[in-house]
């Protein structure tokens, strides 16, 4: 019995995905009916999870492991028939992206600068108290809103 179309959350090319837990899903061909299954996860080398030999019939398995942000994975999966006769091992791979808190970042707005020089008015005319309504940053320096967002501009006819 085979693994074949194995996920994670539901992904078939899980690049990028939420760090933390994870759900891995698979479907069976060779058999009758799935019996037990076994679920690696590893890093590189290192043995992450290993779920030992679970009976069931069911396709879905949710790993007691929280995986951490930025960390690739491989999985093997390997099933057991209903006459007890192993399969091979099916292997798919899938990798965590950064966590908030890996990466800092602030607002790009060519507007903020103008802002902040004149220390009165925006370029729209909002005072400064206007425009703090908008959206603060982390450290309490006001933003304007996306600069991008609310400009207008006409294409010339081809």
């Amino acid at each position: 019995m085979l693994a074949y179309n194995l996920k994670v959350n539901r992904l078939s090319a899980a690049m990028g995905i939420d760090a933390g837990e994870i759900t891995l899903s698979w479907l069976a061909k060779g058999g009758v009916a799935q019996s037990a299954f076994r679920v690696k996860l590893t890093k590189g080398s290192e043995l992450l999870h290993d779920s030992g030999t679970v009976t069931t019939n069911e396709t879905t398995y949710h790993p007691s492991i929280i995986i951490p942000s930025r960390t690739k994975v491989d999985v093997t999966v390997t099933l057991c028939d209903e006459c007890g006769n192993w399969g091979d091992d099916a292997h798919t791979s899938f990798e965590t992206g950064p966590a908030p808190s890996d990466w800092v970042a602030k607002w790009i707005d060519p507007e903020l600068e103008k802002l902040k020089s004149n220390g009165r008015f925006a370029e729209d005319g909002n005072t400064m108290a206007d425009t703090r309504k908008y959206m603060f940053a982390k450290d309490g320096d006001p933003l304007s809103k996306a600069s991008y967002l609310k400009k207008g501009f006409t294409l010339d006819k081809l």
